[in-house]
């Protein structure tokens, strides 16, 4: 066999350890952004669809012309306070008091969100549920409230906000 011919015939061992280092460097420079990426797609996913349930009943309580409540629920019956992880229900509020009683007309009812590693805090306006009246107005006292969404490998986060208008919006925190 000839020189030429052998030294054509494949990589060298130095070859693929340079390699596999290489490649070795380049996967840890880029997990920190994955991580990163994964924890912020958790986090606007479980904010949406907080979002989209707070928007559900402001829309309804117009639409309808009624008084109309979102809450935090742990059983998907009742009203729980403080646990907005758990899940929530959004009611239309005919006796007015931002809690689903029986007899009222449940709109939706969403299971609790399943990262353990989210954490949903409501702050005195909003954490026992918010209530539109049928103008899309809040009718909780103090002007409004937020739900801060943290995750907590990362201490990344997403503020939604409900001003005493029933405007919403979100921010990152």
């Amino acid at each position: 066999m000839n020189l030429s011919a052998r030294m054509s015939s494949g990589f060298t061992m130095v070859e693929i350890m340079i390699a596999i280092s290489i490649l070795a460097i380049l996967t840890a420079l880029a997990m920190p952004s994955l991580v990163q990426f994964m924890a912020r797609n958790e986090l606007v996913g479980t904010s949406n669809a907080l979002i989209s349930g707070i928007n559900l009943a402001r829309n309804e309580a117009v639409t309808r012309s009624t008084t109309v409540g979102i809450c935090p629920s742990t059983d998907g019956n009742s009203c729980t306070g403080g646990a907005w992880e758990s899940g929530f229900l959004v009611f239309v509020d005919d006796d007015n008091n931002s809690d689903f009683d029986g007899g009222e007309e449940l709109i939706r009812a969403e299971s609790g969100f399943t990262n353990p590693a989210i954490t949903i805090d409501g702050t005195a306006g909003v954490d026992n549920g918010i209530t539109f009246t049928a103008d899309g107005i809040l009718t909780a006292v103090g002007g409004g409230g937020s739900i801060d969404l943290t995750h907590n490998s990362t201490s990344t986060g997403i503020r939604i906000t409900v001003n005493a208008g029933g405007q919403i919006g979100s921010e990152k925190i």
